[in-house]
């Protein structure tokens, strides 16, 4: 089963978008459903809106900016204190090892929190642009090389 950790700001959004008060650009979005369509993933919140947002609050959220298959997004990750860089990478780590399941998954993110072994499953998203084609490419990649 292929799945996606998905960080929000700065893949979803941009620094510019942000400013102009949209958290959630909906061609962002489409572009997360249509690599989760074509490649039959599911989606893992991994973004710290998990922590403010109720499951079923980003569900909604997500849906109405374009990603139409709520039943995808399955879960959000733990929130573990902050204990050092790699807090997210644990947060990861700890959601996957509580899975009775053998996941190929991929990390989406702008921030690397990431354990050493996780390096080869991350792609690092430019706050600047958010999630673009050429990153769609790169998942794409990383998820049937594992498979």
């Amino acid at each position: 089963m292929n799945l996606i950790f998905l960080d929000f700001d700065g893949v979803l959004n941009t620094t510019a978008s942000m400013a102009e008060g949209i958290h959630v650009c909906p061609e962002k979005v489409i572009l997360i459903r249509n690599l989760c369509l074509e490649l039959d993933c599911e989606v893992v919140i991994s973004s710290s809106w998990r922590v403010i947002h109720h499951l079923t609050e980003i569900k909604e959220l997500l849906y109405r900016t374009g990603f139409a298959c709520r039943s995808r997004i399955i879960d959000k990750t733990p929130v573990i204190p902050s204990c050092n860089e790699f807090n997210r990478g644990y947060e990861i780590e700890k959601w996957l090892c509580s899975k009775q399941v053998d996941y190929n998954y991929v990390i989406i993110d702008d921030i690397d929190e990431f354990l050493p072994y996780q390096k080869s499953r991350f792609v690092k998203t430019n706050e600047h642009t958010g999630i673009t084609s050429d990153d769609i490419f790169k998942i794409k990649h990383i998820l049937e090389e594992n498979q």
